[in-house]
């Protein structure tokens, strides 16, 4: 059943500037209320208005001060875990200096230019009633035009492929401090699979525009607690800092693969009007070597190879699982051949789903299906 477009309670937007304007403003309290608390090192902070001011067509300066946090008691379990590496990616580049407190938490300078309005000037949310594994319901904004995990969610309530995430969190070994990684979030069914259904504080990684409209028009229909524990970066992620083509499949958003087009079937198409310019960014330019990432999910559509190359060895000490599909046909067209020993090369030891099936040798190319495996760090 489609439900209204827009969920009771809440005033629908016309642009996604609006939302994006809200959203940021909202977080660069947050972060900066945080930073009062926690104290953290300057150089592993950075504000997540970088991340999220994003609207204009030029690079957007947001700035806030720790004065107009009325009551930032409410905001002493957020981690920022952002590395103040960030400002050089997005163009505003302090190394060598000294970067006082108010200059890294207030004002920054957003190199990341993804403006969806511009693209799609009438999208509107197909709003859906969201059903987590633990019976907690949201309002759920999918794709107005045909998608596959859009469909699933109508008829299902929730993704299927997010069921098992909950699960994998509660079994890892965490800390208060522990994170949930996405890297590939899509249109945010694991992702909020993850807020109604754990404790987790999540930062999620989603390049394409049009998945990162509906993606943020779910976590704004959110109650503020659930909002106040993610934050949504618009990269995608890679071995190196870059301009990429990102391209998505009509009919399945899930699709959206960089640097090429990869079909599912032969008769999928990819539409010139989904195809973005995006920026690429290796992970440890971005997240801090001193985070805990308890458990991640990765899923690229075989970028996978560039992805876990832009890890490096510091922050690969820090992830400890690492939840990923094997997807022959997308690793092979990337040249991906061998993402399995790139993990063990880092560190980790290879799982089936389950956890307990070890795959000690070979690669890809012994599964005949799309498999999902687990990497977990050795002990």
């Amino acid at each position: 059943m489609i439900h209204p477009r827009h969920p009771p309670r809440r005033k629908s937007r016309s642009t996604i500037v609006q939302l994006l304007t809200r959203v940021t403003l909202a977080l660069v309290l947050l972060y900066a209320a945080a930073f009062l608390i926690a104290a953290p090192p300057v150089e592993d902070v950075i504000s997540a208005s970088s991340l999220l001011a994003l609207g204009s067509s030029t690079a957007a300066t947001t700035s806030a001060t720790a004065a107009t946090v009325e009551d930032s008691s409410k905001f002493k379990n957020l981690h920022p875990l952002l590395k103040a590496s960030l400002l050089r990616s997005s163009g505003d580049d302090h190394s060598g200096s000294t970067i006082d407190t108010v200059s890294t938490i207030g004002t920054v300078t957003a190199g990341w230019e993804i403006n969806p309005v511009s693209t799609y000037p009438n999208y509107e949310c197909n709003w859906l009633d969201f059903r987590s594994t633990t019976g907690k319901t949201t309002k759920f904004c999918g794709h107005s035009n045909p998608d596959s995990v859009t469909a699933a969610i109508m008829q299902k309530g929730r993704f299927h492929h997010c069921n098992i995430l909950p699960t994998l969190w509660n079994k890892a070994d965490k800390t208060e401090e522990s994170i949930y990684l996405e890297i590939g979030a899509n249109i945010g069914s694991c992702v909020v699979e993850m807020l109604l259904s754990t404790d987790a504080k999540i930062i999620a990684f989603e390049p394409h525009p049009k998945n990162l409209f509906v993606l943020l028009s779910t976590i704004r229909a959110m109650e503020q607690s659930y909002q106040d524990r993610v934050v949504i970066v618009p990269v995608a992620l890679g071995a190196e800092s870059a301009m990429e083509t990102i391209y998505a499949a009509n009919g399945n958003m899930g699709n959206s693969v960089v640097g090429k087009i990869i079909k599912d079937n032969r008769r999928q198409e990819f539409k010139i009007e989904d195809q973005h310019s995006i920026h690429v960014e290796r992970l440890d330019s971005i997240i801090s070597p001193n985070a805990h990432v308890a458990f991640s999910k990765l899923d690229a559509q075989g970028f996978e190879c560039n992805i876990v190359s832009g890890f490096g060895a510091s922050l690969a000490a820090v992830v400890q699982q690492i939840k990923f599909e094997v997807s022959k046909n997308h690793l092979n067209n990337h040249g991906c051949l061998d993402l399995l020993s790139r993990f063990r090369a880092l560190g980790y030891t290879i799982y089936s789903e389950n956890g307990i099936d070890k795959i000690e040798t070979g690669e890809h190319d012994q599964f005949h299906r799309m498999t999902e495996l687990i990497a977990k760090r050795d002990q």
